[in-house]
């Protein structure tokens, strides 16, 4: 009776083992994509002479109202970004829109556009936060300047 016993739960172990190594081969993991979505900026920050950042609220220009820069972030690995400013006259809104395709290697975001020239232009930043509501970029701008931007999603 014990050899019975012992074999009956040799072959329950057996079975269950085999059970669970074949669910595993079976599993597909797909990491969602958290960038999808409109973001609107929030705040622009600066590092401080004590090597801190200062955030303040993102404000557009004063024509545009309630028009914020936004960028839109698609499943298909393209984005559009909209950048609204007073034109030349100060008097009215103006929207630049660009569009082009984005690529994310773990923390580094690169956004790249090709010109009416064909040539490809290429602009890399740093993802600190990424949620599902949160994206907190930084990047060195055209004068050196190290700048973080916050964005929300709509």
């Amino acid at each position: 009776m014990k050899s019975f016993k012992l074999l009956l739960s040799l072959a329950a172990l057996t079975a269950l083992t085999v059970s669970c190594e074949s669910d595993k081969a079976e599993m597909n993991y797909v990491q969602k994509n958290n960038l999808v979505g409109t973001w609107k900026v929030a705040q622009i920050g600066t590092t401080n002479q004590a090597n801190g950042i200062d955030y303040v609220p993102y404000q557009g220009d004063a024509v545009c109202g309630t028009d914020i820069d936004k960028i839109m972030f698609n499943e298909d690995m393209t984005y559009m970004n909209h950048d609204f400013h007073e034109d030349t006259t100060g008097l009215t809104c103006q929207e630049d829109m660009v569009e082009g395709t984005y690529a994310q290697d773990n923390h580094n975001l690169t956004l790249t556009t090709v010109d009416d020239a064909g040539q490809s232009h290429s602009t890399t930043v740093l993802i600190t936060k990424l949620t599902y509501t949160n994206l907190e970029v930084n990047y060195t701008d055209d004068s050196g300047h190290l700048v973080f931007m916050e964005f929300v999603k709509e």
